[in-house]
């Protein structure tokens, strides 16, 4: 057995730990067409959220960062399968890209619960594109202020 104990603002939800994305198929002329796939939504789902702090001498929780990480090659999350060509690219809410490793603008944090809408889609690499499976794995990380 083994853990952490630490003060966090929020729950994650348990659906929005571990999250599948199924791209379906994916026709090689949808994305040389237009530089990308069709883009795909999914949220991250934060429950139980309060403001209060445990001690309240530290003030009230105000928001939160997001970071998404993974391996990654041009900003794009790279695939681990036999296609090639393509990478994954990842966008909030407005449509800004997530570059691996450094945190999306703050959120406003409220009590209750927060959903935080992302995007996924392929995108080309910059290498000929190769029809073939593809897969990758992106971890993210959310720190409270």
């Amino acid at each position: 057995m083994r853990g952490s104990i630490i003060e966090t603002a929020c729950n994650i939800d348990m659906n929005s730990r571990d999250q599948t994305v199924d791209f379906g198929v994916v026709p090689v002329g949808e994305i040389l067409r237009n530089g990308h796939s069709h883009i795909i939504p999914f949220t991250i789902k934060l429950v139980n959220c309060t403001l209060k702090k445990i001690n309240s001498k530290d003030g009230e929780w105000k928001g939160f960062n997001v970071t998404f990480d993974g391996q990654y090659k041009n900003e794009l999350f790279i695939n681990h399968s036999n296609s090639i060509g393509v990478g994954v690219a990842l966008y909030d809410n407005k449509f800004n890209r997530a570059i691996p490793g450094v945190s999306f603008s703050p959120y406003a944090l409220k009590n209750g619960s927060n959903d935080i809408e992302y995007y996924l889609s392929l995108e080309v690499d910059g290498e000929k594109v190769k029809a073939g499976d593809f897969n990758t794995s992106i971890k993210y990380k959310i720190d409270y202020f």
